[in-house]
């Protein structure tokens, strides 16, 4: 699509009056481009969709906004502060299976590694990396005993 942005503020407007009670919208930045992580380029954002869906002060329609798209702990944290919305994390998740954890000690995140992405029947590159720190792994441990 050469031109996306008129569809998809379109659809978000769309969403925002049509179901005012939705309880959030979840957008992507563009920090990928076919299978490579990259940088986005100047005016390149899906910050557009976030001021059609809270409004120009943040919060008019109460919905909540999730943007997820490469960020860093720190990326997430400030993003998220300054603009009052939700980060979500795919790939940093999958290699980080601690990742909240290592995000409030600030322990540095484990590089993903995308080949071993989408790969039928393998476990690896999804359930073998390794934890931070014992405290982090026994709670995973123990979640379903919650």
């Amino acid at each position: 699509m050469d031109h996306p942005y008129p569809t998809f503020a379109a659809l978000a407007s769309f969403l925002r009056e049509a179901h005012p009670r939705l309880a959030y919208l979840h957008v992507i930045e563009p920090r990928n481009a076919a299978g490579v992580d990259r940088d986005p380029l100047p005016g390149e954002s899906a910050e557009f969709l976030r001021l059609i869906w809270q409004g120009p002060s943040g919060s008019e329609n109460g919905s909540a906004y999730i943007s997820a798209g490469g960020y860093s702990p720190e990326e997430a944290i400030e993003t998220a502060e300054k603009k009052g919305i939700l980060i979500a994390f795919g790939r940093h998740f999958i290699a980080n299976p601690d990742l909240p954890a290592r995000i409030k000690k600030g322990i540095p995140l484990t590089p993903y590694n995308r080949s071993t992405f989408y790969a039928p029947g393998n476990a690896d590159g999804y359930a073998d990396y390794a934890f931070a720190d014992k405290e982090a792994e026994e709670n995973y441990k123990n979640f379903d005993k919650l």
